[in-house]
């Protein structure tokens, strides 16, 4: 059996949540959004023999982004396990986040929330407390983007960071990493702290040509001396809904060649996914790129599981 922990799911509540993304009248305007403007629960997350889904990391989908507890709180509260139940109900913030229903998810999962790097200490602090009293929220993400260079120098940013590395709360970092002074910042940020960072959909810019993928590479070897930099593996479909294995392979290889094995986790980032291929169908080919890269089984298990295990489910 392949066991698979899939790092990067976006599970969505759309009749209950704000999801302004996935609103035709709001942007991204991609023409097949309706393919993913709907309701995704676990149940969605179907892997069958030789594949095997242990655990999974719900990474916030845009729910409340204002009060990003929320969205937290509603998962908690209808996909926790009754064994985590009474955990919750102890560490519950508000009494609308105690748990009452029957609980329908036998899959474990954690949670990375939104945050706004932007807010004022005082308030930035109190949103990360509420948030870290949850028992699922291990991180949060601020989608940095084409805003990267305007955030990461701002003061206040980089002081709310620091709240986060206290907080011991995983950061996800999404932008492009061909961006030179991006990288620049990101390294003075680790060499005053061992705040875990990971980095979403493998950077970004390396889908984008040779010559972004030969600047990706200059710029990922240079993160890759921050011990406490991981990366996830995922995203394809965002930049070409039609990818192909061959061309995810030297990406997977290149950044395995440069974090380590042990540093890079593969991800879905289901259900864009669902763009270009089934979820079983995802998680067969990137086990099949792993075959042909030649990763023995050992290496093939920390890829598909054993490190996003690691990273996301030690603390809890």
């Amino acid at each position: 059996m392949i066991t698979v922990v899939d790092p990067h799911v976006h599970l969505i509540a759309l009749a209950d949540g704000e999801y302004g993304w996935l609103q035709p009248s709001n942007p991204p305007f991609w023409p097949d959004k309706s393919i993913i403007a709907r309701s995704f629960s676990p149940a969605d997350l179907t892997l069958s023999a030789p594949l095997a889904l242990h655990a999974f990391v719900h990474v916030e989908a845009g729910f409340d982004n204002a009060h990003p507890h929320r969205e937290v709180a509603y998962l908690e509260q209808h996909y926790l396990s009754s064994a985590e139940l009474s955990v919750t109900a102890e560490r519950a913030v508000t009494p609308e986040q105690v748990v009452t229903e029957k609980l329908s998810s036998s899959t474990p999962f954690n949670t990375i929330a939104t945050c706004d790097l932007t807010l004022p200490t005082e308030q930035f602090q109190a949103q990360i407390d509420t948030l870290s009293a949850l028992r699922s929220c291990v991180g949060v993400r601020h989608i940095l983007d084409e805003d990267a260079r305007t955030l990461l120098d701002l003061p206040q940013v980089i002081t709310n960071l620091h709240a986060l590395a206290h907080a011991q709360l995983i950061f996800e970092c999404q932008c492009d990493l061909t961006d030179a002074w991006v990288v620049e910042q990101i390294i003075a940020f680790h060499r005053s702290t061992s705040h875990v960072w990971v980095i979403n959909h493998a950077g970004i810019g390396a889908y984008n040509d040779a010559n972004s993928l030969r600047i990706w590479t200059t710029q990922m070897k240079a993160l890759a001396q921050c011990p406490n930099i991981h990366v996830k593996v995922s995203g394809w479909e965002m930049v070409d809904r039609q990818y192909t294995a061959d061309a995810i392979k030297p990406i997977i290889k290149q950044l395995v060649d440069i974090f380590g094995v042990e540093r890079v986790l593969l991800a879905s980032n289901f259900p864009l996914t669902l763009f270009r291929q089934s979820y079983q169908d995802y998680w067969q080919m990137m086990h099949d790129v792993l075959v042909e890269l030649g990763f023995d089984e050992t290496h093939q298990r920390a890829l598909l599981g054993q490190n996003a295990r690691a990273i996301y489910f030690t603390t809890t």
